[in-house]
């Protein structure tokens, strides 16, 4: 089943703690395996990945729209 935000946060605080010890993990979540755990941990990752290039791809673009502007507006005062 779908994975709750508590969970999430579980896995992942818990992942940062004690390592890939993913039958430790799986211990305190209800009705998950260790295999499914370790599953979800790495699509987070992936999914925190993913979030972060197209935050990094959004600021690069906002730099240039900036770096346009500034350019047309020096070329105004010329």
């Amino acid at each position: 089943g779908d994975y709750t935000k508590a969970e999430d946060e579980t896995i992942l605080t818990m992942q940062r703690q004690i390592g890939n010890r993913w039958a430790d993990i799986a211990s305190v979540l209800q009705g998950r395996t260790e295999n499914a755990v370790k599953s979800r941990f790495k699509a987070l990752v992936r999914m925190h990945k993913a979030r972060r290039a197209e935050e990094v791809k959004n600021e690069r673009m906002h730099q240039r729209q900036q770096q346009q502007q500034q350019q047309h507006h020096d070329e105004d005062e010329e």
